[in-house]
């Protein structure tokens, strides 16, 4: 096996705080220590590579994408920049003028915050698409714009405001829209997404896979594509409760995306009380029944199970149905699955100790609370300011023992590691704050520890050698006294620094995965 010693700046490597060299044996670490130290080894190794001052760290998990998704919202039609219906009916213009598409997919459009919303109608987009299928996802992923040719070939009705979709008829015209995108389309989109994530220095992604949320063949894509090791390595959960389907479509675990609920943005979360000046609460997908059900079958047949739950009424018949399977299949059983809740939004005190007990997994995107969480924001406008302040209980969860992997959601946000950190650590609500190290696990470890994998995540003798060599501007003190997290962050304890992301984030220079580079834009890594 090859065996390559690395130097940089500094090693993240806990067990070494003053760690800045490391010989990769193959596809695990086989020594950590300084550059001094490290001349011992020189005669013994194949190669010798200097990052000079590089951060060197292990590489990020995202635990919730959609991978085709992903790609095509940079190949197809992206509005997530767009500022008011204007700008995105202008974006959608520009876009079909240039490539003529038969289908136009685009998503990303959030009209929170426009001044102009009530411009952006079925009858405009018509104007704009002709007779063409035209599907424009809003930026949760639960409703969507649709021109009247989709609507009238799929033959839904649309809600009351004319063209948008969501609940089942979301779910239908979605799942028609995919099954017209060819192969060709589709595959570009998985490459163009993995891409992407390697160059961000994620390591592992968690694919969100279901019959209506991406479709069979779109799952089978990206299983395909998952037996490479030139991509990140990728674990595909399948949203169905039949159970046969998803061992034989080769899915991780019978998780995911499959929904209790929608979104907060398109008020169809399930929440105990109504939304701001309305009498909904929200969208109930599955019944108390089905989930305890759920949970009881899934533990039993030993596959790990878990739910999108975001609204607090979701996630307390999570908490219930983890109750009902404990009571079942017993404590042992339930906890060794580790189970998981997918956006964990509204997550009470009391659901948290179900969780906590149970040896639940939280997949949580940091990155909602600094698109929305803010004063006057969408959660504060659809919640109400008590409400909205306390979503993303990303301390109180930690703090009880849960184990956090974060992730993106991505295309719901974009794939940037450091930014999700950075989300993390400035929450809306300074009681939820993590600490910048706390964050870090959650979005290293946490996310290969959700699918049953404790050695990975951490640079360590005999750990997978999965990690990025990292371009940093400063770092961030000794000292970490802006919130406590579950372990020791006393200066005292010799922790290695992590970057300051109160400048320039940090970019990539190097990812690798098993000792094979998956992102090297420079031809640094001897592979092969």
């Amino acid at each position: 096996m090859t065996k390559i010693l690395i130097h940089g700046g500094s090693i993240y490597a806990p067990g070494n705080p003053d760690a800045t060299s490391a010989v990769i044996d193959g596809n695990h670490f086989a020594w950590i220590g300084d550059r001094i130290s490290s001349t011992a080894f020189v005669a013994d190794v194949d190669y010798v590579l200097d990052f000079e001052d590089a951060f060197i760290a292990p590489g990020f998990v995202d635990a919730h994408v959609h991978l085709s998704a992903t790609g095509l919202l940079y190949s197809e039609c992206n509005l997530r920049d767009s500022g008011s219906a204007t700008q995105a009916l202008t974006t959608l213009r520009d876009f079909v003028q240039k490539n003529n598409p038969e289908v136009v997919y685009a998503h990303g459009w959030d009209d929170t915050n426009w001044l102009d919303k009530g411009l952006f109608t079925q009858n405009a987009i018509d104007q704009i698409v002709g007779r063409r299928f035209a599907y424009l996802s809003r930026v949760d992923l639960h409703s969507a714009m649709c021109s009247t040719y989709l609507l009238e070939s799929v033959q839904v009705p649309a809600n009351e405001i004319a063209g948008l979709v969501h609940k089942s008829s979301h779910a239908q015209v979605r799942e028609f829209v995919l099954r017209h995108l060819s192969s060709q389309q589709r595959s570009d989109a998985i490459e163009f997404a993995l891409k992407q994530a390697s160059a961000n220095g994620i390591v592992s992604v968690h694919e969100n896979g279901g019959p209506s949320v991406s479709g069979e063949q779109d799952f089978l894509s990206v299983n395909k594509v998952a037996q490479r090791n030139d991509v990140p390595r990728i674990f595909s959960y399948w949203a169905d409760q039949d159970l046969d389907r998803v061992k034989s479509i080769g899915a991780y675990g019978s998780a995911g995306d499959l929904c209790i609920d929608g979104s907060i943005g398109s008020q169809t979360a399930l929440i105990s009380s109504p939304y701001e000046g309305t009498d909904s609460k929200g969208s109930e997908y599955l019944s108390q029944d089905q989930i305890s059900r759920h949970l009881v079958d899934c533990t039993t047949a030993g596959i790990q199970a878990g739910f999108h739950a975001i609204g607090d009424r979701a996630i307390d018949m999570v908490s219930t149905g983890i109750a009902q399977a404990i009571a079942e299949c017993g404590i042992v059983a339930v906890r060794t699955l580790r189970h998981r809740v997918e956006h964990a939004l509204m997550a009470s005190a009391e659901s948290l100790k179900v969780f906590a007990n149970a040896g639940v997994i939280l997949s949580m995107q940091p990155n909602f609370t600094h698109l929305w969480g803010h004063e006057n924001g969408m959660y504060e406008q659809n919640l109400g300011r008590q409400r909205a302040q306390a979503t993303n209980p990303f301390f109180e969860a930690l703090n009880m023992g849960i184990v956090l992997a974060f992730g993106t959601d991505s295309p719901v946000t974009a794939m940037n590691p450091w930014q999700t950190l950075k989300a993390a650590t400035t929450h809306p609500n300074p009681s939820q704050r993590l600490s910048m190290r706390a964050a870090f696990v959650a979005h290293t470890r946490g996310g290969w520890r959700a699918v049953h994998d404790d050695e990975s995540g951490v640079i360590a003798l005999g750990a997978p050698a999965h990690f990025t060599v990292w371009n940093v501007q400063s770092f961030e003190p000794d000292e970490d006294n802006e919130v406590v997290a579950s372990w020791s962050t006393d200066a005292r304890s010799g922790m290695p620094a992590l970057p300051n992301l109160s400048s320039d984030l940090p970019s990539a220079v190097l990812t690798v995965l098993s000792g094979h580079a998956i992102f090297d834009p420079n031809g640094l890594w001897p592979d092969g």
